[in-house]
């Protein structure tokens, strides 16, 4: 039927779509493609709106998000206290409070002029059916142990899982699984 249409648009309707059946717009070449387009401040994910390094933010679901988690370097620029191993900055910031994430929004605001927030719980909902058919491409307990896990197994698998943990190695770089939406 693809080809039928397909002739009907070249010789009926003077239409021709190229088409390259060599690449696959799901494969992870083409997302690779994607994710080199990323808002870049020299190496670091994201955008420099008044000498400030911001968050990438892009459509998904009808919610305006953060195109990837916010980078340790994103959000060292709002408290310098924040450590950053050496070559980790695109890295998700980990160990931040619920508070703390507030107060970055916050700051983030009144030194942009844009409006930053948390996403409400609606939000989230819509976010994450958005996400549900990229499950098994998360940086979750599944993906790590390579199959879904029951409840059973995960406290025996979390003993794997702290070794990995005193050394930070259960993050990955942002971007690193296709995104949600």
């Amino acid at each position: 039927m693809n080809e039928e249409l397909a002739w009907i648009d070249r010789y009926l309707l003077g239409e021709q779509k190229p088409v390259n059946e060599a690449f696959d717009e799901t494969s992870p070449l083409a997302y690779e493609l994607k994710k080199a387009s990323a808002a870049r401040a020299d190496r670091l994910l994201g955008e420099s709106v008044d000498g400030v390094l911001v968050p990438e933010t892009a459509e998904i679901a009808g919610v305006l998000a953060g195109r990837f988690e916010v980078t340790r370097a994103q959000y060292a620029a709002f408290d310098d206290s924040y450590a950053i191993p050496e070559g980790t900055e695109n890295w998700p910031a980990s160990g931040i409070s619920f508070k703390e994430a507030l107060d970055y929004c916050k700051w983030l605001s009144g030194k942009t002029g844009r409006k930053y927030r948390l996403p409400k719980e609606t939000e989230m909902e819509k976010l994450i059916s958005a996400s549900a058919g990229n499950a098994g491409n998360e940086n979750n307990l599944d993906w790590w142990a390579g199959y879904a896990l029951t409840p059973d197994e995960v406290p025996h698998l979390m003993t794997k899982i702290a070794k990995l943990e005193e050394h930070g190695l259960l993050l990955k770089e942002c971007g690193s699984f296709p995104p949600a939406g």
